[in-house]
């Protein structure tokens, strides 16, 4: 049987995501002294009200996980992969996730001299191969939000 979470606004789960916006890459970051990828996901989903997933949820299982549905056009909240690497879908193709850090980025300093923090990508596809996108389903949308891309 799925798991099932209360719903979240899908408003409060993206302001969370952008309120991270230039935070430090951290490799295995989940807060917001220093976050990675899969990170950003989990302590905006948890701060937005869902599940708490920051302990048990890198990437490779958000990718896996039977809750998320997989999707064919991006809406705002869409869950964006590429191997092991996360991105989240704000609007018209622009994506936010911890980028340019890696294994090696073990902390902030380091992370300030590589450039790698919170960011904004001005397309989905900035990073390639793209494996495909997730929908959180317990996002509550609000109309004027969906602007879709295919």
């Amino acid at each position: 049987m799925a798991a099932t979470y209360a719903p979240v606004k899908l408003e409060r789960f993206l302001w969370e995501v952008l309120g991270l916006l230039g935070t430090p890459y951290l490799w295995g970051g989940k807060g917001p002294e220093g976050i990675d990828c899969s990170g950003v996901v989990t302590y905006a989903l948890h701060q937005a009200g869902g599940p708490d997933w920051r302990a048990t949820h890198n990437t490779d299982v958000l990718l896996l996980e039977k809750a998320l549905e997989p999707v064919g056009e991006l809406l705002p909240g869409d869950l964006v992969f590429y191997p092991h690497h996360v991105m989240v879908h704000v609007v018209g193709g622009l994506v936010v996730g911890a980028c340019d850090g890696g294994k090696r980025t073990t902390s902030v300093e380091i992370a300030k001299m590589q450039g790698a923090r919170v960011k904004v990508r001005d397309r989905f596809d900035y990073r390639r191969p793209v494996i495909g996108f997730r929908r959180i389903p317990w996002l509550v949308p609000r109309g004027d939000l969906h602007h879709g891309v295919t």
